[in-house]
């Protein structure tokens, strides 16, 4: 759709964007765990099934499914930053709306379009996809946003992901009847 131009939606990666991503994806871990507790106190979390299936593997094979979802996170940033983009373009260069008004447009429409691809994962759980995984996704686009790389999005949403899947891991090895 974009031509050559595709190239511009990764930008360079260099040792700032590496600390931008490594501070997001942390950054992330820390907002989805707050929102977490805070839903928990009025409604009901879902398990992710991945972290469920991946805390019963062995150190082997769970290290080869963190690596098989690197793809899918792949597709995940592409499939919330073409739209967030998309909305950004129609609002500030085809309506003429402010930079500000564009970006949070933008992403408030992008975030609702990630949260809702997540419904089917968390059991239908609204409340949890739109604030806890919501909460998540505003912190990679702003990510995105700070940079203009891509690849910082991606690092952040993988080592989001990765923490959550090796808690869970950790968890099941040292506090089995908690799981």
């Amino acid at each position: 759709m974009v031509g050559h131009d595709c190239q511009a939606l990764f930008g360079r990666f260099g040792l700032r964007e590496a600390a931008v991503s490594l501070g997001a994806g942390l950054l992330a871990s820390v907002a989805s765990i707050g929102a977490a507790l805070w839903v928990s106190e009025f409604a009901p979390l879902s398990p992710n099934p991945v972290a469920q299936f991946g805390a019963t593997l062995p150190l082997r094979e769970f290290t080869r499914l963190l690596l098989i979802l690197l793809p899918q996170l792949l597709g995940e940033e592409l499939l919330t930053m073409l739209p967030f983009l998309a909305i950004l373009q129609l609002t500030a260069s085809h309506w003429g709306w402010g930079r500000r008004s564009s970006i949070a447009l933008a992403l408030l429409g992008s975030t609702l379009l990630f949260s809702a691809g997540h419904l089917p994962t968390y059991d239908w759980n609204w409340v949890q996809c739109f604030v806890v995984i919501g909460a998540a996704r505003v912190v990679w686009t702003l990510a995105y946003i700070a940079t203009r790389s891509l690849w910082v999005s991606i690092g952040a949403h993988i080592l989001t992901d990765w923490v959550a899947f090796m808690l869970a891991f950790l968890a099941a090895r040292l506090l089995p009847w908690a799981i």
